[in-house]
């Protein structure tokens, strides 16, 4: 560990013992820096909690430097500008790191409000970047320049981020790995493939409640008590699985009671791959799973989940052959009758946090989610976010002209959200009958306010009403249905002051109440 004043002086601070050079000619006060951090010891003298220690295991992430600045971050004067593109502004810092042979790096900044956001190096040029993804030759840097927020959330006794403690100061966390494949725009895929295989079984899954709820969960084999009766299916959405979407279900005993009496016990989950795989090969691997007979579901689907149980409706296999670019047809001795389903913040009009034009952007809105709801994990998987950021890492190391269309759109399980996607194009208009939506309009304060209104991270939904993931009419209209017209209206809208977002939604009583409505 070494401390260093900071003296709002235009020369470079380097750090005893670290190889790394700072400038920050805004600031002052002092900087605290922390080697790597691998026990709970070393974690606790920056009040770092263990869901960052374990999304960076998660993402195969070595912590390699922690720099603690004490400072308070200085206005930009009135008319300020660069003489030259290498000047530093007072807000800003520029922060020059060693990087090792053969791999990648990047930054997660939390400042003094709590919110989170990923900072990527400096791109190379794209020479010396080639050079460097063949080789990583040692004795080489990269610099970033990072804009310094300043704080305009909570007061300093409220504050308190899920990823690094209730201090209130600026922390700058360098991780690290090693590059996973030489071959530029397929960087992406390979780290979410990476964390899926490793983190998410696919398949069906059942037990009693708290089974269907705890990992590792417990592969489902009789299929004959199901065939020819109905069947309570839940389907999670992106990065998460059976067990983090409907987690909530174990605060309601009364509920999960009525939903197992209703459906005799016969309650399953079907846990897939959300980034990696299309929505299609989710289909084709549901059918993959299910040995012959008659079975009749009833399903309740949070998020990207929605459009799984939606396809098994509308998707013929001429369809999903088409998506796939593979000939497919049903297995034979299996028929599938779907009854109701239940929307839970699904995406049915796209999100445009699934648009890949900026990759940034979506990264920070899902980091500062994470990061400041209580709830949000095991929902949305902060190791999932770290993996797809060390992914962008490599494709700017590797010096991918595009990294919005590189990014997002090696992510396939994404894209079918997208606005605009084939997949959502190629969707029938079912009867409408069978859907019933389960929307919010979320209004964020305290710190989360500050990250996605005061410091561009908001911009994504461009004012659109949303529960931070999705946009609310769009669970429950959109050119194929409109779940408000009917009579009686297949909707349950939670209001801004509900305080209801993406992923607290199985949290609460209303929820568990219109689902029981709604499969009555």
């Amino acid at each position: 560990m070494s401390t260093i004043k900071l003296r709002r002086s235009q020369q470079t601070v380097e750090i005893p013992g670290s190889g790394i050079r700072m400038h920050a000619p805004g600031l002052e006060g002092t900087l605290v820096w922390h080697g790597p951090r691998e026990t709970s010891a070393l974690r606790a003298e920056t009040a770092e909690s263990p869901l960052l220690t374990q999304a960076l295991q998660e993402a195969g992430l070595e912590d390699r430097h922690t720099l603690e600045v004490n400072a308070l971050t200085p206005v930009r004067r009135p008319g300020y500008k660069r003489n030259l593109l290498t000047d530093v502004a007072p807000d800003e810092v520029d922060i020059d790191v060693p990087v090792r042979a053969n791999e990648l790096q990047f930054a997660i900044y939390t400042d003094e409000d709590g919110v989170t956001t990923i900072q990527f190096p400096n791109p190379r040029p794209k020479a010396a970047a080639a050079v460097t993804a063949r080789s990583g030759a040692a004795g080489q840097t990269v610099t970033y320049r990072i804009l310094l927020r300043k704080a305009k959330g909570r007061p300093e006794n409220q504050i308190r981020s899920r990823f690094i403690g209730g201090l209130a100061r600026k922390v700058i966390k360098i991780v690290a790995r090693i590059v996973l494949k030489p071959i530029a725009g397929q960087a992406i895929f390979a780290a979410a493939q990476a964390w899926e295989d490793r983190y998410r079984v696919e398949g069906f899954h059942g037990g009693t409640s708290q089974e269907l709820l705890n990992t590792p969960v417990l592969p489902h084999q009789d299929w004959g008590v199901l065939s020819g009766k109905k069947t309570l299916l839940f389907i999670h959405g992106t990065t998460s699985s059976t067990a983090g979407a409907f987690q909530g279900l174990n605060e309601f005993d009364d509920v999960a009671r009525e939903l197992y009496r209703r459906y005799e016990g016969r309650v399953l989950g079907f846990n897939h791959h959300t980034l990696t795989k299309s929505v299609a090969q989710n289909v084709v691997e549901f059918f993959d799973a299910i040995v012959p007979g008659n079975y009749c579901f009833d399903i309740v689907s949070h998020s990207r989940g929605g459009l799984v149980a939606r396809s098994l409706v509308e998707l013929h296999p001429g369809a999903i052959s088409k998506l796939l670019r593979n000939a497919w047809s049903l297995p034979r001795g299996v028929r599938l009758d779907i009854g109701k389903i239940v929307f839970v913040g699904t995406p049915n009009a796209a999100t445009d946090l699934a648009d890949p034009k900026d990759v940034p952007a979506i990264l920070n809105r899902l980091a500062a989610i994470v990061g400041l709801l209580k709830d949000a994990p095991p929902v949305l998987a902060l190791g999932a976010v770290l993996s797809i950021a060390s992914g962008v890492a490599q494709a700017i190391l590797e010096g991918v002209a595009d990294l919005g269309e590189a990014s997002l759109k090696s992510l396939p399980g994404l894209v079918d959200m997208a606005p605009g996607c084939a997949f959502l194009g190629s969707l029938t208009d079912a009867d409408p009958s069978r859907y019933w939506g389960i929307q919010a309009q979320y209004r964020a304060d305290g710190g989360l306010k500050a990250a996605l209104e005061n410091k561009g991270v908001d911009i994504l939904f461009h004012d659109k009403a949303n529960d931070l993931v999705v946009p609310t009419d769009g669970v429950s209209h959109n050119a194929n249905f409109q779940l408000a017209c009917l009579t009686p209206p297949h909707v349950f809208a939670f209001k801004p002051q509900d305080k209801v977002n993406h992923v607290n939604y199985f949290y609460q009583q209303p929820t568990w109440t219109a689902i029981l409505g709604f499969l009555q």
